[in-house]
């Protein structure tokens, strides 16, 4: 049985940050971890979206379009909830490395969306998902929150 989250204490957490954005992480990932994760928020009735430099793209994610850098020219865009954008450069298939903005996590129900979102990706993966303030060090970093299905 899962712990009751205080919803509360992490929204004042995200609202008091000093500024960046919010990350929702998962680390040691491989290509069918984001293949599986696309998948899972697509059928939950996610809209997901691939551009490529600032041009969308059709068809679906392939391995072909990460890159082992930070030059990476596919975006993945996530849309949450009403007010929600969550993105990603396509720079390695060994993190999952999604960014949003903590001023569209207004209230518990925006931040209930942001759990649900991590839930999925702990389903699709069976890893442990993590919020935290945008960084680049995720494996020291304090997470918000961490979800593990």
């Amino acid at each position: 049985m899962m712990p009751e989250l205080d919803l509360e204490n992490i929204l004042k957490s995200v609202r008091l940050q000093d500024g960046g954005l919010v990350e929702i992480h998962v680390l040691d990932t491989s290509f069918d971890d984001w293949a599986a994760v696309v998948t899972c928020l697509q059928e939950a009735g996610y809209v997901t979206s691939l551009t490529y430099a600032g041009q969308r793209v059709t068809g679906g994610l392939s391995a072909a379009m990460f890159t082992e850098g930070h030059d990476a020219g596919y975006t993945l865009e996530i849309k949450v909830g009403e007010q929600q954008t969550w993105t990603t450069g396509l720079y390695s298939e060994d993190a999952i490395d999604l960014q949003g903005d903590p001023r569209s996590i207004k209230s518990s129900t925006d931040l209930t969306e942001v759990v649900g979102v991590m839930n999925l990706i702990s389903t699709a993966t069976g890893k442990t998902v993590v919020l935290l303030p945008e960084t680049l060090d995720p494996k020291n970093t304090r997470p918000y929150l961490a979800v593990q299905r």
